[in-house]
């Protein structure tokens, strides 16, 4: 089977993947309130002829797919929606094969946070101290490992998860269908994304995010993507929305590369902070 993952991890996984190295999951169920996976429609397609279609409406020429390395930069706009206090960062975010990535946060240009993974591990990485931490195995690794696949070209939903099922819902008077995305790991809650019937792009993905007060606190993450445009060859959302807790990201894609020189020291974990944008 042919397929692509949909390009939406781009802009809401690694925003998301900072947020789940500060959120430990430590709880082995999740609160159908938050999430709810009930009332969908049996589905009028099968998985596999979805990721075709998927696949064709992002990267029809398969340049992503094929793609040994990119570099993708965003940025985001943090409002509190209490306070309404604003923050203003950027994000950049590195690939090259087999999976090495690396996600860069800035602030007026200056690294404050970085995550690294190669090698089936990760590093959370003060560039400001030059200190890194190490994950641990267990659920938080288990969870940059997930999001180390979706941001992996090339690869789909089943080389991704363990479970994946499929139904229809709908919103505002439009089809959509809906994937309910399990991994191996019970303590982490499902992916469910909505994929739009009619241009079969990703609208959005919900799952829910585990505090680590102690309390088995939860809340549920919501990344909404908007303005699909054709940039280097694939169709991405130029803008897209995370919502987590009162607070809402608003993200704009700023540019995205495939095939950038990546040198292998640019994943070093000796000196990981160092960025030259």
């Amino acid at each position: 089977m042919k397929g692509s993952i949909h390009f939406l991890f781009k802009s809401a996984g690694c925003l998301l993947a900072c947020a789940v190295l500060a959120a430990a999951s430590s709880c082995a169920y999740f609160d159908a309130d938050l999430l709810d996976l009930s009332g969908g429609e049996p589905a009028d397609i099968t998985i596999e002829k979805l990721y075709e279609r998927m696949s064709a409406a992002t990267d029809p020429k398969g340049v992503y797919a094929k793609a040994k390395s990119y570099r993708l930069i965003q940025e985001v706009e943090s409002v509190d929606g209490v306070s309404k206090n604003r923050d203003y960062y950027s994000t950049v975010v590195l690939f090259k094969q087999p999976d090495f990535i690396k996600q860069i946060s800035l602030r007026n240009g200056v690294p404050f946070s970085m995550i690294l993974f190669r090698d089936g591990s990760a590093w959370n990485i003060d560039p400001r101290t030059r200190k890194s931490q190490k994950l641990p195995e267990g659920t938080g690794l288990n969870l940059i490992k997930t999001f180390s696949g979706m941001l992996k070209p090339g690869n789909n939903y089943k080389t991704i998860f363990q479970d994946v099922q499929i139904d229809i819902s709908y919103s505002e008077g439009r089809k959509y269908y809906r994937l309910i995305c399990r991994v191996a790991d019970p303590n982490i809650a499902p992916y469910v994304f909505y994929i739009d019937a009619e241009t079969y792009l990703t609208r959005k993905l919900e799952t829910i995010l585990y505090g680590n007060d102690g309390a088995g606190s939860q809340s549920l993450y919501v990344a909404i993507s908007e303005d699909y445009e054709w940039i280097s060859g694939v169709k991405m959302p130029r803008r897209s929305l995370i919502t987590v807790n009162g607070k809402t990201d608003i993200s704009k894609l700023v540019s995205f590369s495939l095939n950038p020189d990546l040198p292998d020291a640019e994943f070093s974990i000796s000196q990981p902070w160092n960025y030259d944008k």
